[in-house]
Order: structure tokens, then sequence, then C-alpha cells
């Protein structure tokens, strides 16, 4: 597949396609931009722990527990994105992991739970298989 072919997130190092900000990411590339509305990391390890960080800092400082409250934050239809879908695709996963589980009681995924609760969230930006396992728990 072509550079330029590939999905937004692996072309940036960005699996779910984290905005730029003022935030100061370790791993940001720096100077030559190519895509200005997203960040750029210098490689998929430093995409998926700025990800981690910022689920955590949903979960445990904007008190958003649940899949629906997460995901509506993180990629409101308000920008295009198919909410509803993001949120069905990781809860076909999570509710096959968690008994009981629903949209809005999703705990914070147990730490070896929490590679594949992201890569549900970036498939359903058509990441599907587009980085190794290595990468998504090394982050």
């Amino acid at each position: 597949m072509e550079k330029s072919r590939k999905p937004r997130g692996i072309r940036n190092n960005n699996p779910l396609n984290i905005r730029r900000s003022k935030a100061d990411w370790q791993g940001l590339v720096v100077g030559t931009h190519y895509d200005a509305e997203f960040c750029q990391f210098e490689n998929m390890f430093y995409g998926f722990r700025a990800a981690f960080k910022l689920l955590f800092s949903y979960y445990y400082v904007y008190d958003r527990h649940g899949v629906y409250q997460i995901i509506s934050h993180w990629a409101p239809s308000t920008d295009g994105n198919n909410t509803q879908g993001y949120i069905r695709h990781c809860l076909k996963y999570i509710l096959g992991k968690h008994a009981g589980a629903t949209a809005t009681n999703i705990i914070m995924p147990s730490p070896e739970n929490r590679p594949l609760y992201l890569e549900r969230a970036g498939q359903g930006d058509g990441a599907h298989g587009m980085w190794q396992g290595h990468q998504k728990t090394s982050g």
C-alpha cells in the first residue's frame, strides 16, 4: 500500500488521530508537518503512548468512565465522525470480554486489555491490521 493511501492515523503514527493542541506530547514531530490538523509522531510507539495518556485523562481527570462518554468526547459527530459506529465497534469487542457491560458502565479496561481497547477504536478509522502487536503494547 502506498504511504499516501494509508489511513491518516497510520501516516501520522497517530492511531487514534489526536488533534494538534498545545500539548507537548513525547515523540511529537516538530518542524516539518504535512498534516495541519492532527499530531504526527516519530513512530507508532509515541502515538499509542499519547493515546493511552489521553484515555487516562478522560477517565481520571474528566470523569468519563463509559465507552459512550469517552468516544463521544474523543470523536464527536460534530467533527464529522461516525461516533455511534465507533461506539458500536468498541462495544462489540468489550461486551464479549466483560459480562454485564453497557455503553455507559464500562470501567477502564484492565492493563492487558487496554491495547485492544485502543486498537478497536483505531479500527473505526480504517486502520484495521495496520500495526503490529508490540506497537500497541509498548506505548
